[in-house]
């Protein structure tokens, strides 16, 4: 990285020429072995081509199921990928949720987040999709029931303001920005208050909350490329390697679940 900022200052004083561009090149190439980059030129057609008003942000993918939220639009999407010629034919999607719509007596806010909860025997008798939105709303979308509902959980009219959400194990999490905490909802125990997650003690500060994922631990990614990972309530040391850096743009995070244990970062700023 030394190397690119003095080349890049010498192009500046006096122009580039050949060799200068073969070793930026070079560089480069070299850079990406470091970095472990592999280019995934297999990729060549997009599975779906989002029109320029679109701001996707979030996609979950379940099956053949793809579910995005469309930020640009505001509106959450759902694709059908064909397993047998491996092609979205649905170029536009089907909306199942928009921004204004009336569900279950509530107006549908700016759309936050969504996360799959799955089939739990004895306490949710199908899966269902979860979706936030500003308005401190959660919706319940199920594919066999026609159209999106409202989800009625007991204490939601203390929350501060909501937006992440995530499951595990059966259990829903959602992050309250406003009041530094993350609820916890035991299966199918929504009619009790849900159990904020963080040991007592001084809240942590989650504004800027970007993306919750869960694989045992907590991981919190926030819209300064900040990395944060809790366990039991408490925070263990964290951050990504020196050579990569803060995220400039970050706009989602996965983490893997399996023994792997890897972090996925969507970074706009560096695409």
């Amino acid at each position: 990285t030394e190397a690119q900022d003095y080349l890049a200052q010498a192009i500046e004083l006096d122009g580039s020429n050949e060799n200068r561009s073969q070793l930026i090149a070079t560089i480069e190439s070299e850079l990406q072995e470091v970095l472990q980059i592999t280019p995934l030129y297999g990729l060549t057609e997009p599975l779906i081509t989002f029109p320029p008003d679109a701001r996707p942000q979030h996609v979950l993918v379940m099956n053949e199921d793809i579910f995005v939220i469309d930020e640009g639009r505001q509106a959450l999407l759902q694709y059908r990928l064909d397993p047998a010629t491996g092609i979205v034919s649905d170029q536009m999607g089907q909306a199942l949720l928009s921004q204004g719509d009336q569900i279950g007596g509530v107006t549908v806010g700016t759309l936050a987040d969504l996360a799959w909860l799955p089939l739990i025997p004895g306490f949710e008798d199908r899966p269902s999709l979860l979706i936030t939105d500003r308005n401190n709303n959660v919706f319940r979308y199920d594919q066999r029931v026609e159209g999106a509902t409202l989800m009625t959980l007991a204490d939601r009219n203390t929350w501060g303001s909501i937006g992440q959400v995530q499951t595990y194990n059966g259990r829903v999490y959602i992050a309250d920005e406003a009041k530094g905490t993350i609820l916890r909802y035991n299966p199918g125990a929504f009619e009790e208050a849900g159990v904020p997650w963080f040991s007592t003690g001084t809240p942590p500060n989650l504004t800027g909350l970007v993306s919750l994922e869960i694989d045992g631990d907590i991981w919190l990614l926030f819209s300064n490329g900040a990395i944060l990972r809790f366990r039991e309530g408490e925070q263990l040391p964290f951050s990504p390697e020196n050579s990569i850096g803060l995220a400039e743009e970050p706009t989602d995070m996965y983490v893997t679940r399996q023994e792997s244990a890897y972090i996925y970062l969507v970074d706009a700023g560096q695409d």
